[in-house]
C-alpha cells in the first residue's frame, strides 16, 4: 500500500494529505517507479493509500504503509531536521526525495534521504517493516553503493528478529538479517528500531552466531571445515549475543552518516540481472545495454531492437 505518489508535475503527494470531496473531479497521479497511473484509495479500516490503476507487477505496489511505518519515517526526518538546524553546512533532507541516475533514467525513492553537498555525503534510510526476497534488498543496497550513497536499514515489526520459541535466545533470521548481522556481507548499516516506555527511539545492533546442532564449541572446532559447516552449524537457527549494542537513534544515525560502510568488493556482489539502456554519443550514435545496478556494459543494442523499444525513431544515422 504505497503512502505516496507523484502528481503530473512530479511533486510527491502523500495519501494522508489528499482530501477529495464527493463528486469532485479526482486528480491524476502516477507511480514514482514505473510511471503508470495510480489512484487514491480512501479507507476506513486501513490507512489511506495509492494503488496502480491497472494490475501491475511493479515493486512499488508491494511497499506496505502502516501508521507505525509512517511514524518511523517522521522520526528519522525530524532527526535529520535537527542535524540541519545545528549544522553550519547546507543539508538537504526529506521523505521520498528522489535519487536520480540521469544516465540510465532511473529513480529510487528512499524512505528518508539526506545529502550534505559540501562534504559529498549522501545517506538513504529505509524503514523496513516487510520482508522481501534477498535479491530485492541486494539490488537496492548495491544501487546506492555504486552511486556513493550510504544505505541505512531500520528493521521493525513481527517479521524480523523472530524467536524460535518464546523466552529463549534462539532466532529464525530472514536472509537479509543473516547478510547484515551475521555475515556482514553487504555495504550497509543496519539495526532494529525499538522504543522505550517514553516512546523515545533507540536502535539495537546485535551480532548473531549459528546454533550448533550437537556437541559443544570444542567438539565443533575439532571437525574438518567442510564437516563443520555441513554438520555442526544449523543453517536456520541463530543465537544472539548477550549484550547487543543499544543506543539512541539520533546518535546512531549521526555516527553512521560519517562512518564508512563495510569495504566489500561490490562487483562480485552484482549479478547483472536487471539491465537498462544508455545512449552512446560517439562516432556511431547508438544505444548500449548496461547493468541497472553497477552500469557494467552488457552489449551494444542493434538498431532494430532500439526502434522496437521506442528508443530510436529510425531517422538517425
Amino acid at each position: 500500500m504505497p503512502s505516496y505518489s507523484l502528481n503530473l508535475d512530479n511533486e510527491v503527494i502523500y495519501a494522508l494529505n489528499v482530501h477529495i470531496k464527493p463528486k469532485e473531479e479526482r486528480p491524476r497521479f502516477k507511480c514514482p517507479e514505473c510511471g503508470n497511473r495510480m489512484v487514491f484509495v480512501e479507507c476506513e479500516r486501513k490507512i489511506n493509500h495509492f494503488r496502480h490503476y491497472n494490475i501491475s507487477n511493479c515493486e512499488f505496489e508491494s511497499e506496505p504503509e502502516t501508521e507505525e511505518h509512517y511514524y518511523a519515517k517522521d522520526v528519522v526526518e525530524n532527526i535529520f531536521a535537527n542535524f540541519a538546524s545545528t549544522s553550519q553546512a547546507t543539508i538537504h533532507y526529506g521523505k521520498e526525495l528522489p535519487v536520480v541516475d540521469n544516465e540510465l533514467n532511473i529513480k529510487k525513492y528512499p524512505d528518508v534521504y539526506l545529502e550534505i553537498p559540501s562534504l559529498g555525503k549522501k545517506i538513504a534510510v529505509e524503514v523496513q517493516y516487510t520482508n522481501y526476497d534477498i535479491r530485492t534488498f541486494r539490488n537496492k543496497i548495491l544501487f546506492y553503493a555504486f552511486r556513493n550513497i550510504t544505505a541505512i536499514y531500520l528493521f521493525f515489526g513481527e517479521q524480523f528478529q523472530k524467536r524460535f520459541k518464546e523466552n529463549n535466545n534462539i532466532y529464525l533470521l530472514k536472509d537479509i538479517e543473516k547478510e547484515i548481522f551475521y555475515k556482514n556481507s553487504l555495504p550497509v548499516h543496519g539495526g532494529y528500531l525499538i522504543y522505550d516506555k517514553n516512546n523515545d527511539p533507540y536502535i539495537e545492533v546485535p551480532q548473531f552466531k549459528p546454533k550448533y546442532k550437537k556437541g559443544n564449541y570444542d567438539y565443533c572446532l575439532a571437525l574438518p571445515y567442510d564437516r563443520y559447516v555441513e554438520i555442526a552449524c544449523c543453517k536456520t537457527r541463530f543465537i544472539k549475543e548477550f549484550n547487543p549494542v543499544i543506543v539512541k537513534l539520533n546518535d546512531w544515525l549521526y555516527s553512521n552518516c560519517f562512518k564508512q560502510v563495510p569495504m566489500i568488493p561490490l562487483r562480485d556482489l552484482c549479478k547483472h540481472r536487471s539491465t537498462s539502456y544508455q545512449f552512446s554519443d560517439g562516432k556511431i550514435k547508438r544505444y548500449k545495454e548496461v547493468c541497472s545496478i553497477c552500469k557494467k556494459f552488457v552489449r551494444w543494442l542493434p538498431k532494430t531492437e532500439a526502434i522496437a523499444l521506442g528508443l530510436d525513431d529510425g531517422k538517425s544515422c
